[in-house]
């Protein structure tokens, strides 16, 4: 990379950056603001929001690797979900926006009630979701993003230096820990006000909730 595509990558970090702050007085109102951005959200921001979300990092990477060992037909692995995503657009997005649950497990409190259950059923999901499916997600996103890295910028293996229980700081790892901590940044202080608006111009993301984008695809 030369000199000005590295001003580039720097600009539209600190772009994204200036987003979160920018929305950040809108953030902290609530916490309704904070995680479904007030449900103001206009449907083509939350749609862009929900598609570029689907093309990240690890997506091309995904599909050549299908279509190369299996042909065109192997994205049908992918391509049977247009049902589904097709539906919670514009059937199940709607009745989602009704309840006003913010979250799934508030949606299974208001299904199924309060009982014993119904409690059980919301620490699997916390657990299931919250943890192993998000820990998948950031994994296989991280892991793309460190072989494009890799590829583009042609860099070294040799550690800059290493930490003891760590261990060794490679250019890649300290470049994706810039990028993490920058994304992490704007999500934290805007909220999902932030993170919609930095998607209208970026194809990557760390993490990535359906049902609350869908939630919101919705005006009041």
């Amino acid at each position: 990379m030369q000199t000005v595509d590295w001003l580039i990558v720097i600009l539209y970090v600190l772009s994204a950056l200036a987003i979160g702050v920018y929305f950040s007085g809108k953030a902290n109102r609530s916490s309704t603001d904070f995680f479904v951005a007030g449900r103001s959200l206009h449907w083509f921001v939350a749609g862009t929001s929900m598609v570029a979300t689907t093309f990240s990092s690890g997506t091309p990477l995904l599909v050549a690797g299908i279509t190369r060992s299996e042909g065109i037909n192997g994205n049908w692995f992918w391509w049977s979900s247009a049902t589904g995503i097709m539906a919670s657009v514009f059937f199940f997005a709607r009745l989602w926006r009704r309840t006003e649950a913010v979250t799934e497990v508030e949606f299974v409190a208001l299904r199924y009630g309060e009982d014993k259950l119904s409690n059980i059923l919301r620490i699997f999901k916390a657990l299931f979701d919250g943890i192993l499916i998000n820990a998948v997600i950031m994994a296989s996103v991280t892991l793309a993003m460190s072989k494009i890295i890799v590829s583009i910028l042609d860099l070294s293996s040799e550690p800059l230096f290493s930490f003891p229980i760590i261990g060794e700081i490679t250019p890649t790892i300290t470049i994706l820990l810039g990028l993490a901590i920058a994304a992490f940044g704007y999500t934290i202080i805007s909220g999902l006000y932030g993170v919609v608006y930095t998607d209208l111009g970026r194809t990557d993301k760390l993490h990535f909730h359906p049902i609350a984008y869908c939630s919101d695809s919705y005006k009041s």
